[in-house]
């Protein structure tokens, strides 16, 4: 299995295809994939399909990188994604990780916060708002 193999696992919802790329074939979870015109990693497409039992499969390794791609400053980050589409089970999933930057910016500066508050996703905002900081709350 390569990574463009683990991307199809996850786009077509299928996490025991996900945990056997992993396991038995050592796919690197962190691999990336252009799709329009951003750089994905698993994690970022799981959390943008809302797909959280695959999400939670990706969260289960050590070397999964929560935030945003290195030298992508620009990108979103997999809490953006998931609260962009209100994927609260994805949002409250990374929630948990301590690593998880809740107040990273993407273009324009926008917090997924801020996205959650843009697309009217309450129970996203309400998960969110506690760990964001004041100066992303003012906004």
């Amino acid at each position: 299995m390569t990574t463009s193999d683990l991307f199809a696992a996850i786009s077509n919802g299928q996490p025991e295809l996900v945990l056997t790329a992993l396991k038995l074939h050592d796919v690197y979870v962190n691999g990336t994939k252009l799709i329009n015109r951003v750089l994905y990693t698993p994690l970022m497409l799981a959390a943008e399909l809302g797909k959280a039992d695959i999400v939670r499969i990706l969260l289960a390794r050590p070397e999964t990188q929560v935030n945003r791609v290195i030298n992508a400053k620009k990108s979103p980050t997999p809490l953006h994604l998931a609260s962009l589409h209100g994927h609260i089970d994805v949002v409250k999933a990374l929630l948990d990780m301590p690593q998880v930057d809740v107040n990273a910016t993407m273009e324009r500066n926008i917090t997924a916060l801020q996205y959650a508050c843009t697309r009217g996703h309450v129970d996203v905002v309400d998960a969110l708002w506690p760990f964001a900081n004041d100066l992303t709350k003012r906004r």
